[in-house]
């Protein structure tokens, strides 16, 4: 800035041209605010027709079963010199729970984790790469390597798979998976309990703990190899440049599957029987009924949801979630779903999970501690306000509102606004660019993205349109519809009841103030 015009930023400069301008006779208006216009137009057919193709450009993939009961997904990409292959192993819902379900759960990951290391060592002589994905119900295994390996990849998986694993290699992946899996925080605790009561499923279930698996024997890892390698229950995808029906690709499939056979071998699965991925990975066709309330009180009649509180001795930092089941059974409502999550997550930690015809929302509320300066007793009533602010006043009348409380108000206010079609058409582009963005930095792995779509479809046949439709969806959704949906599913207030709270911490510093709070508390370790 020159300094003629410092000088005229000086107060007396300001003062003088004001009597300037009296003195002219010039009116010296203050400079009318500009009239903001909310311009609310949908994107023109060019630009959506081109998000629309943020979908991978597979063909119609080749289905087929293998002796052994191996269902494959053949998906073909011309002059493509990678491999990428990904097992897709499902893990069935035990009966057991409590303590016996957390070791059952440890001996899965374990067994898991011993498949995936046997796996990368057999696949370093051909330059592969592999990584072991959780997602819920199942493992994934995928491997990326040439395709120029494939004769040679084949039948080393299914030797690895065909074989009972030796008392020292599930050692080996038990001893790897005690000294790299931490024991699970308050945010992981809370998750896991959150969204397991929300499917109705036993927490422990899927949750794995480090004392468990270091606790685990030869026995119970045995039993959990067995339970990952039968290819009856299994899924393979491949991606290559190869295509099927070749006499190489036909050689390779024989060999998996003559090595690689179930215990109780079976053979083909039977015509009558529903032989599917859907069937096999166990992807809901419908929502599980909702359980739990309304977070926020309407009137004296709405029930509120309890708190779950999770007791976690030794950690001071607590944590706090809330969330609900959302029926998705089609292409419009996994839309839905993902277009709010996508916009409320810009002001509130909001987390969305779909699988079939059910997602779960997940909502994180901050909640923060006192300072602690005065002891851990008042720490402790500091938290209390931060959820209830039960005993802080803003006048004589009225108490004051909590952080949670506010936190779950920005919530409903959020699902309550109505956004543009151009804020939902900025958000649904950013999140189909980043999914295909972020498909190109895995070296163009189409398995992953086959694998989100059978996670967003309900039968095998609309498998491979699941990822456009969902994008056409995103982009022809609008503002009114948008609005209608988020009223009924995610007003915590009205609307449909369903909502759970869960809270996780240290007991010792929560426990006495929790008691007074008189409201129902559900407590659990």
């Amino acid at each position: 800035m020159s300094p003629s015009a410092r000088a005229w930023l000086r107060p007396g400069a300001l003062a003088l041209a004001g009597a300037l301008c009296m003195s002219l006779g010039i009116g010296c208006k203050q400079p009318e605010k500009p009239e903001l216009k909310v311009f609310d137009e949908h994107a023109t057919p060019a630009e959506a027709e081109a998000l629309a193709a943020l979908a991978p450009p597979w063909p119609p993939p080749e289905q087929t079963e293998l002796d052994n009961g191996l269902l494959v997904h053949w998906l073909v990409e011309e002059e493509n010199s990678a491999l990428n292959l990904r097992l897709l192993i499902p893990f069935a819902r035990s009966p057991a729970t409590g303590a016996a379900a957390l070791d059952e759960s440890a001996a899965l990951a374990a067994a898991a984790q011993t498949l995936a290391l046997e796996l990368e060592r057999r696949m370093r002589r051909y330059q592969g790469r592999v990584e072991l994905v959780q997602k819920p119900g199942r493992f994934e295994l995928a491997v990326q390597t040439q395709t120029r390996h494939f004769a040679s990849v084949m039948p080393a998986l299914g030797r690895l798979l065909g074989r009972p694993a030796s008392a020292r290699t599930l050692e080996l992946g038990r001893r790897y998976l005690e000294g790299g899996a931490p024991s699970p925080g308050p945010e992981a605790r809370a998750v896991n309990e959150l969204s397991a009561r929300l499917l109705g499923v036993d927490p422990a279930s899927a949750r794995v703990e480090p004392e468990r698996v270091a606790a685990l024997d030869e026995a119970s890892l045995q039993r959990a190899w067995d339970r990952v390698r039968d290819p009856q229950r299994a899924v393979l995808v491949v991606h290559s440049g190869l295509a099927s029906g070749t006499a190489a690709v036909t050689e390779g499939l024989d060999a998996l599957s003559t090595s690689w056979r179930a215990e109780d071998d079976r053979g083909a699965t039977r015509e009558d029987e529903e032989g599917g991925a859907h069937s096999r990975l166990a992807i809901p066709t419908k929502a599980v009924k909702p359980t739990g309330a309304f977070l926020l009180r309407e009137s004296e009649e709405t029930a509120l949801s309890p708190v779950v509180f999770v007791e976690m001795p030794g950690n001071k930092q607590p944590e706090l979630l809330f969330g609900r089941v959302v029926p998705t059974p089609t292409s419009k409502e996994r839309s839905m779903a993902r277009l709010s999550q996508r916009v409320l997550q810009e002001s509130i930690d909001v987390r969305l999970s779909i699988s079939g015809g059910q997602a779960i929302l997940l909502v994180r509320a901050p909640v923060r501690l006192g300072s602690g300066g005065a002891g851990e007793e008042n720490a402790g009533k500091s938290f209390l306000d931060v959820i209830y602010n039960d005993s802080k006043k803003k006048d004589d009348d009225a108490p004051a509102k909590s952080k949670l409380l506010r936190s779950v108000e920005r919530f409903h206010r959020g699902v309550r606004r109505r956004q543009t079609s151009q804020r939902l058409f900025q958000a649904a582009e950013l999140w189909l660019g980043a999914r295909m963005v972020a498909a190109s930095l895995t070296g163009e792995d189409w398995t992953a993205l086959w694998s989100d779509a059978i996670d967003l479809s309900v039968r095998d046949a609309d498998i491979a349109g699941a990822l456009a439709r969902d994008a056409r969806e995103m982009l022809a959704t609008s503002p009114d519809a948008l609005l209608k949906w988020q009223e009924r599913w995610l007003n915590p207030a009205s609307g449909e009841p369903g909502w759970m709270w869960v809270l996780a911490g240290d007991p010792e510093l929560l426990s006495t103030e929790l008691d007074r709070l008189g409201v129902k508390i559900e407590r659990v370790r």
